[in-house]
Formats: C-alpha cells, structure tokens, sequence
C-alpha cells in the first residue's frame, strides 16, 4: 500500500514539474517576445535612419519618430524589468516542485532496496532450510 503510495506521489511530483516548467516557458517565451519586439524596433529604427540619409525632405519628421521609439522601447524594457521577479519566483517553484518529486523518487528507491533485502534475506533462509533438510536426509 505505502508502495502504491509512493508511485502516486511521484506520478503527481512529475506532473507538478511539467506543470511549472509549462509556466516558466510560458513566461520566458514572453520575455523573449519583448525581446524580439525591441530588436524589431531598433532594426526598423536603423531602416529608417537610412532612408532619411538618402531622402532630406523627411528628415523633419524622423525626430518625432525616433522619440516615439525610443519610447516604445523603454516601455518595452519596464515590462522586461516587470517580468523578472515572476520569472524567478517560476524558477524557485520549479525547482521546489523537483526537490518534492526527487524525494518522492529516493524515499521509493529505499523502500524497494530494504524490499529486495527483506525478499534476498527470505529466499536465503528457505535456501539454507532446503540445504539443511538434503543434509538430514543425506545422513539417514
């Protein structure tokens, strides 16, 4: 019964691992996102750079829009910035889920070594016993 036990709260630690290791991806592919959104911006920036460099007539309008950028990319930094302590506080929790399940795993590992020495020390026993009765019969 605790052996059913033990099986069960290992399936339930592995599926609590998945479940935050779901939750960090999710959060990371969120951060990475951002990321990519910012690089976007600065790479629409530098386009933009250039085609001012060969057209002068909008040059008056690149001010306003390399501000607006700017911005949007700071913006972009905050919500980074936002991210990280739930970003580490998943971390702590996918790690505590592990630490739980691999305890689970290592108290299952020893229940089942002092199972097979209770079973080896078992089957010794009714060995030497065999060994002891072809013995009696032997002398008779």
């Amino acid at each position: 019964m605790a052996r059913d036990t033990l099986a069960t709260l290992i399936r339930l630690g592995k599926f609590e691992v998945d479940e935050k290791r779901r939750a960090l991806q999710e959060i990371l592919d969120l951060e990475q996102a951002l990321r990519d959104e910012i690089a976007a911006l600065e790479a629409e920036e530098r386009a933009e750079q250039q085609f001012v460099s060969t057209h002068a007539e909008q040059s008056a309008t690149y001010g306003s829009y390399s501000v607006a950028n700017k911005k949007r990319r700071e913006v972009l930094l905050h919500k980074i910035a936002d991210m990280i302590p739930e970003i580490e506080e998943a971390r702590s929790a996918l790690s505590e889920a592990f630490a739980v399940q691999k305890r689970y795993e290592i108290a299952k590992e020893n229940q089942d070594a002092a199972q097979n020495a209770v079973t080896a020390k078992r089957e010794r026993e009714e060995m030497d016993e065999l060994a002891l009765q072809a013995h009696r019969r032997e002398m008779q």
